[in-house]
Protein backbone atom coordinates (compact mmCIF):
# COMPACT_ATOMS: atom_id res chain seq x y z
CA UNK A 1 0.00 0.00 0.00
CA UNK A 2 1.29 3.43 -0.88
CA UNK A 3 1.85 6.55 1.83
CA UNK A 4 -1.60 7.71 2.07
CA UNK A 5 -3.19 11.09 0.88
CA UNK A 6 -5.47 13.51 3.13
CA UNK A 7 -8.48 15.09 1.82
CA UNK A 8 -10.60 17.56 3.64
CA UNK A 9 -14.50 16.44 2.74
CA UNK A 10 -17.18 18.94 4.33
CA UNK A 11 -14.37 19.05 7.21
CA UNK A 12 -14.08 15.61 7.82
CA UNK A 13 -10.41 14.48 7.27
CA UNK A 14 -10.55 11.59 5.15
CA UNK A 15 -7.53 9.39 4.04
CA UNK A 16 -7.49 7.82 0.70
CA UNK A 17 -5.38 4.96 0.15
CA UNK A 18 -3.89 2.87 -3.05
CA UNK A 19 -4.15 -1.16 -2.38
CA UNK A 20 -3.46 -4.55 -3.77
CA UNK A 21 -5.89 -4.75 -6.78
CA UNK A 22 -6.13 -7.80 -5.35
CA UNK A 23 -6.58 -7.31 -1.21
CA UNK A 24 -9.07 -8.82 0.20
CA UNK A 25 -10.19 -5.87 1.93
CA UNK A 26 -12.07 -4.43 -1.25
CA UNK A 27 -14.40 -7.40 -1.33
CA UNK A 28 -13.98 -7.78 -5.16
CA UNK A 29 -14.82 -4.12 -5.92
CA UNK A 30 -12.96 -1.40 -7.28
CA UNK A 31 -13.13 0.99 -4.40
CA UNK A 32 -14.46 1.24 -0.84
CA UNK A 33 -15.36 4.91 1.66
CA UNK A 34 -15.27 3.74 5.26
CA UNK A 35 -17.29 6.42 6.84
CA UNK A 36 -16.16 4.99 10.44
CA UNK A 37 -12.51 4.77 9.72
CA UNK A 38 -13.07 7.77 7.38
CA UNK A 39 -11.22 6.18 4.76
CA UNK A 40 -11.30 6.12 1.33
CA UNK A 41 -9.61 2.43 -0.53
CA UNK A 42 -8.91 2.25 -4.32
CA UNK A 43 -7.67 -0.33 -6.39
CA UNK A 44 -4.00 0.44 -7.82
CA UNK A 45 -5.02 -1.60 -11.12
CA UNK A 46 -1.39 -2.47 -11.51
CA UNK A 47 -2.98 -5.46 -14.14
CA UNK A 48 -4.06 -2.85 -16.80
CA UNK A 49 -2.85 -0.89 -19.54
CA UNK A 50 -1.18 2.55 -17.51
CA UNK A 51 -3.46 4.92 -19.50
CA UNK A 52 -6.43 2.61 -18.98
CA UNK A 53 -5.35 2.27 -14.88
CA UNK A 54 -5.51 6.31 -14.59
CA UNK A 55 -8.14 6.68 -16.12
CA UNK A 56 -9.93 4.08 -14.46
CA UNK A 57 -8.40 4.68 -10.89
CA UNK A 58 -9.66 8.57 -11.21
CA UNK A 59 -12.96 7.26 -11.61
CA UNK A 60 -13.44 5.27 -8.82
CA UNK A 61 -11.96 7.77 -6.77
CA UNK A 62 -14.23 10.41 -7.68
CA UNK A 63 -17.04 7.51 -6.84
CA UNK A 64 -15.58 7.27 -3.47
CA UNK A 65 -15.03 11.22 -2.68
CA UNK A 66 -18.52 11.29 -3.83
CA UNK A 67 -19.79 8.82 -1.13
CA UNK A 68 -18.15 10.72 1.42
CA UNK A 69 -19.38 13.45 0.43
CA UNK A 70 -23.01 12.32 0.55
CA UNK A 71 -22.43 10.61 3.90
CA UNK A 72 -20.78 13.66 5.54
CA UNK A 73 -23.60 16.30 4.36
CA UNK A 74 -25.86 14.03 6.06
CA UNK A 75 -27.60 12.85 2.55
CA UNK A 76 -26.79 9.28 3.12
CA UNK A 77 -29.04 7.92 6.00
CA UNK A 78 -31.78 10.78 4.87
CA UNK A 79 -33.18 9.95 1.73
CA UNK A 80 -35.34 6.75 2.28
CA UNK A 81 -38.23 8.57 0.90
CA UNK A 82 -36.82 8.80 -2.70
CA UNK A 83 -35.54 5.44 -2.37
CA UNK A 84 -32.26 6.18 -1.22
CA UNK A 85 -31.06 8.48 -4.18
CA UNK A 86 -27.49 9.54 -1.89
CA UNK A 87 -26.47 5.69 -1.73
CA UNK A 88 -27.60 4.52 -5.07
CA UNK A 89 -24.57 3.59 -6.70
CA UNK A 90 -25.89 4.79 -10.68
CA UNK A 91 -26.57 7.76 -8.91
CA UNK A 92 -22.89 8.17 -7.73
CA UNK A 93 -21.44 6.97 -10.64
CA UNK A 94 -23.47 9.27 -12.68
CA UNK A 95 -21.70 11.85 -11.02
CA UNK A 96 -18.49 10.53 -10.28
CA UNK A 97 -17.78 10.05 -14.77
CA UNK A 98 -20.11 13.07 -15.72
CA UNK A 99 -18.25 15.65 -13.01
CA UNK A 100 -15.07 16.11 -14.86
CA UNK A 101 -17.06 17.49 -18.40
CA UNK A 102 -19.17 19.32 -16.35
CA UNK A 103 -16.30 21.31 -14.50
CA UNK A 104 -15.11 21.58 -17.79
CA UNK A 105 -17.59 22.98 -19.31
CA UNK A 106 -17.73 25.33 -16.62
CA UNK A 107 -14.30 26.22 -16.76
CA UNK A 108 -15.39 27.12 -20.56
CA UNK A 109 -18.23 29.37 -19.34
CA UNK A 110 -15.93 30.65 -16.43
CA UNK A 111 -18.72 30.34 -13.99
CA UNK A 112 -16.41 28.58 -11.50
Amino acid sequence: MSKAKKLMILGTEYRVKYVDENANILDGADGRCDFWKKEILVSDCRSWLRERMLKYRNTCLRHEIIHAFLYESGLAYNTDLVNHWATNEEMVDWIAIQSPKIFALFAEAECL
